[in-house]
């Protein structure tokens, strides 16, 4: 079954911001372990790579944020049994399927 709540434009922001910082640090890691410039080893690399960390840990947060509020959206019975949950960072809607 899915339900569905608008969300504050706050929140969406914050979310969608971690993840173009989590998925932009994700790509240049990538890139930047796979170039013969830089590699493993380099300052780079390790800038990046702690980088990376914290914009992963930033987005976790931000989704841990989005789940707390399920109880409050759509009960704790919703909450219980949801599988899983997306926003449209377009229409600032969540969806939970339970």
């Amino acid at each position: 079954m899915q339900y569905k709540a608008n969300l504050s434009d706050e929140m969406v922001t914050s979310l969608e911001r971690a993840q173009f910082e989590y998925e932009r640090s994700k790509d240049l890691l990538a890139y930047i372990s796979s170039s013969s410039n830089f590699g493993p080893e380099s300052e780079s690399f390790e800038i990046w790579n702690k980088r990376s960390m914290d914009s992963f840990y930033n987005y976790q947060m931000e989704k841990r944020k989005i789940e707390q509020l399920v109880p409050e959206l759509f009960g704790e019975e919703v909450a219980r049994k949801m599988k899983r949950w997306n926003v449209d960072f377009g229409t600032k809607e969540i969806t939970v399927e339970s």
